[in-house]
């Protein structure tokens, strides 16, 4: 798997997993080695690339998962 920080790929990715009806499909969320979290949608074509929001990372799960919704809300106020 390969991480890339986009955060339009993380918006745009994660709005066709939406759309698909699929969301949580295309969300993974990464301890990493430091204690930190990150939020992660998958490549909806190929799905060999997940897409870092570039905010984190984050010091709790919680400030993960709220970047996952930050963007969702962005996605459904736009549709």
């Amino acid at each position: 798997m390969e991480y890339k920080t986009d955060k339009q790929a993380f918006n745009e990715h994660l709005a066709v997993w939406r759309s698909k009806g699929r969301t949580m499909d295309g969300i993974e969320f990464i301890r990493l080695t430091n204690g930190r979290y990150e939020a992660a949608v998958l490549d909806y074509g190929t799905q060999e690339t997940s897409y870092l929001t570039g905010s984190g990372p984050y010091k709790t799960w919680r400030g993960a998962f709220s970047a996952v919704g930050a963007a969702l809300d962005k996605i459904d106020s736009q549709g």
